[in-house]
C-alpha cells in the first residue's frame, strides 16, 4: 500500500488523499500517477469517490506539491489529520508560514476560470493573463446575479458555489490571520457561506456579496501596506 493520508473536512462528500512521492514528474506524467491512483484506492475507499494528490515530504513538511500550494496543503493535513481515520502516521510535524498573496493570487485565478465560459469570456481570459490588478477589477464589475450558464458541462452550480465559497472563506479569514481548512470551521466564521458550502443553496446574491468583500478587502490590505507582491 502507498504512503498516503487523508486529509481536508470531516463531512467531505470525497475522500481528499495525498499521496507522498519522493518526484513530481511533468504535468502529463503527474496526471497519469493520479489516475492510477484513483483507479487502485477507489476499491480500497469505495464508499466515496477519491480525489487524490501527491506530494514531496522533507524533514516533516511539504515541499513540492501538484494540486495546490505546499503551504497550504501543509497545514492543512497537519490539522485534519486527526477527522478521519488513518492508515499512516502523520507525515508532517510542523507548521509552514502562509504565504497569503500567494493564496490572493490563486483564489482570484480560480474564481476567474470558473466565468472563463460566460458572456463575460472575453475580458475574463484578458484578466487571466494580467496582474492582480486588473483581476480584481474584472472581478468588481461581474455581478454573479447574473450568471445563468458556466458554458461548462463539467461544473455544477452547487460544486460551482460550494468551491468559491471555500476558496473566499478560505482567503477572506487569511487575511485576519486566521487558517481554516475545513467547511465546518468557515461555516463558523462566516455562517452566510454555510448553506453554499454544504451544497444547500444556491444563493448567488450572497456569493456576489462575498466576492465583492474579497476585492475590497484585498485593495485594502494593498493600501495599508498589508500587502505589497500584486503582481505574477
Amino acid at each position: 500500500m502507498r504512503l498516503h493520508q487523508i486529509f481536508g473536512s470531516k463531512s467531505s462528500t470525497d475522500y481528499d488523499i495525498m499521496f507522498f512521492v519522493d518526484t513530481l514528474g511533468t504535468i502529463q506524467e503527474s496526471h497519469e500517477i493520479i489516475s492510477e491512483i484513483d483507479k487502485e484506492y477507489s476499491e480500497i475507499y469505495s464508499d466515496k469517490p477519491v480525489n487524490s494528490n501527491i506530494c514531496i515530504v522533507e524533514n516533516g513538511v511539504v515541499v513540492d506539491v501538484f494540486k495546490g500550494t505546499a503551504d497550504e496543503v501543509n497545514n492543512a493535513m497537519l490539522l485534519t489529520y486527526d477527522y478521519h481515520e488513518q492508515k499512516f502516521s502523520n507525515q508532517i510535524t510542523r507548521f509552514l508560514i502562509r504565504d497569503t498573496e500567494l493564496k490572493i493570487l490563486r483564489t482570484a485565478r480560480v474564481l476567474l476560470s470558473f466565468l472563463s465560459r460566460t458572456e463575460h469570456r472575453k475580458e475574463v481570459k484578458r484578466a487571466l493573463k494580467s496582474d492582480l490588478i486588473q483581476k480584481l477589477d474584472v472581478l468588481l464589475n461581474i455581478d454573479l446575479r447574473e450568471i445563468t450558464d458556466l458554458g461548462s458541462r463539467n461544473v455544477e452550480w452547487k460544486d460551482y458555489l460550494k468551491t468559491m465559497s471555500f476558496q473566499l472563506g478560505q482567503t477572506l479569514s487569511l487575511m485576519d490571520g486566521v487558517e481554516l481548512y475545513t467547511k465546518e470551521d468557515i461555516s463558523d466564521y462566516f455562517p452566510g457561506l454555510s448553506d453554499m458550502l454544504n451544497r444547500k443553496s444556491e444563493n448567488l446574491e450572497i456569493l456576489d456579496a462575498y466576492k465583492d468583500a474579497f476585492v475590497f478587502k484585498v485593495d485594502h490590505h494593498y493600501r495599508n501596506g498589508l500587502i505589497k507582491n500584486l503582481k505574477e
